[in-house]
């Protein structure tokens, strides 16, 4: 679906690409989750349903608190979107049973603090069209990660597709302002068209704005809050009126390419 060339400018050369394998991208992934996908780790490898050949490679949460399961790809023919769906369905359907696990592995304050409407990120090598339009109708957000690994231990990690651009289904803003409104939903179509790669999730009085990662939180106070993560730290930008908005986005479009 992609091609990703690493150019060195210094010496003039294209960084080869490494064969890579599905244990390759696993052990990156396993040891440094949270700085590639912003993903914390819970568990991996496990035994999630009834069924023991049913073993979930990844189980962890992401910056929003929010339940993700991680499948690897062993080529793309494989069928590891549907097999996904299996635990998708099943932390679905069994929301006690999950929180438990959840516990004795996290303890109950955080278990408490997660959001049990998980995602699936799914990681290979490659993809293909089906892939994209097995998932385009899915209830679930899917984001699929493609891995190239280049010589001198470089690996590259790009969203390919994901299967929902706006999930607001968790957002409650009917007690801010009309005007407030209007600021947000201007907003909200500026950043979703910032690139295609761009996901906006809504909870209980804030929305994240993803790529990979996350890269905004607009928090609704009596001000519209912008948070803004640039590696690690994070900006805070106050929006009152449109003259306000019109600024923070010629900032958000100047450092965009730098999230």
């Amino acid at each position: 679906m992609s091609d990703i060339r690493i150019f060195n400018s210094k010496n003039k050369q294209v960084l080869d690409k490494d064969f890579i394998t599905k244990q390759n991208i696993q052990d990156i992934v396993f040891e440094n989750s949270f700085e590639i996908l912003g993903v914390i780790k819970i568990a991996t490898n496990i035994n999630l349903t009834k069924d023991k050949e049913d073993i979930l490679e990844f189980l962890g949460y992401d910056e929003d608190h929010r339940l993700v399961i991680i499948e690897f790809r062993e080529n793309r023919n494989s069928s590891t979107i549907k097999r996904a769906w299996v635990f998708l369905d099943y932390i679905k359907q069994n929301y006690s049973k999950i929180k438990l696990l959840i516990t004795e592995y996290l303890g109950k304050d955080l278990a408490d603090e997660i959001i049990y409407l998980p995602r699936l990120i799914c990681i290979g090598e490659d993809y293909s069209k089906y892939d994209s339009l097995a998932i385009k109708e899915t209830q679930y957000e899917i984001d699929l990660i493609k891995a190239v690994s280049f010589n001198k231990g470089i690996f590259a990690f790009e969203k390919v597709y994901q299967s929902k651009a706006i999930n607001r289904s968790l957002l409650k803003i009917n007690h801010i302002k009309d005007e407030q409104k209007m600021l947000f939903y201007n907003l909200s179509e500026f950043l979703l068209n910032l690139g295609d790669e761009v996901t906006e999730v809504g909870f209980d009085g804030f929305l994240s704005y993803r790529k990979i990662r996350v890269f905004l939180y607009v928090v609704f106070d009596e001000q519209i809050q912008l948070h803004l993560i640039l590696k690690n730290k994070t900006k805070k930008i106050i929006v009152k009126n449109l003259k306000d908005l019109e600024k923070a986005k010629m900032e958000i479009e100047l450092l965009y390419g730098e999230i």
